[in-house]
């Protein structure tokens, strides 16, 4: 893994974890936001999960916040330590959904750049999610059927000096 790479994942998941530190710690600002959302996704789990799982899913929305909050938080720090990469950014992306939702924009809204942003930290978290940690043009080769022996550029061989003639044995 390369520095570069490090840095990449560090700033991306930063936004993540410091985004979901601030919803657990005061969701006070979020709950007017969420309050639609919240009411419609706790139907939905009192309707489709067992009894089991619903009660444990609270009914509050800024209880809903904090949880939410955590979640984005914990997809973010896994993600940036790299300690699971494809689960934390996968994480990252479906907690950032109903944000994404949240900020859609109606036809009379002239600012749109919110939307533009959420969408387009959506579409890195989906992009980490989906990224395997291979260099491009092995992918590639596997997917069309060639075969590859390294994922490195092939090195060149050590040439030996020859090896000097005997004296001749006589």
């Amino acid at each position: 893994m390369s520095l570069l790479s490090f840095a990449s994942r560090c700033f991306l998941a930063s936004y993540f974890v410091v985004d979901g530190v601030r919803a657990a710690v005061d969701p006070q600002p979020r709950v007017a936001d969420a309050e639609p959302q919240a009411e419609k996704f706790v139907e939905c789990v009192e309707r489709y999960l067992p009894d089991t799982i619903a009660r444990h899913v609270p009914a509050k929305t800024d209880q809903l916040v904090r949880l939410h909050g955590l979640v984005q938080a914990a997809g973010g720090i896994l993600y940036a330590t790299g300690l699971s990469r494809r689960l934390g950014a996968a994480i990252m992306a479906a907690a950032y959904v109903p944000k994404v939702i949240a900020a859609r924009p109606t036809l009379q809204d002239k600012d749109k750049g919110v939307f533009v942003r959420e969408l387009a930290l959506l579409g890195g978290a989906l992009v980490a999610a989906g990224d395997r940690g291979k260099p491009h043009y092995v992918r590639v080769a596997v997917g069309q059927g060639q075969t590859v022996v390294a994922a490195t550029p092939p090195q060149v061989p050590k040439v030996r000096p020859p090896r000097k003639a005997k004296a001749a044995q006589a």
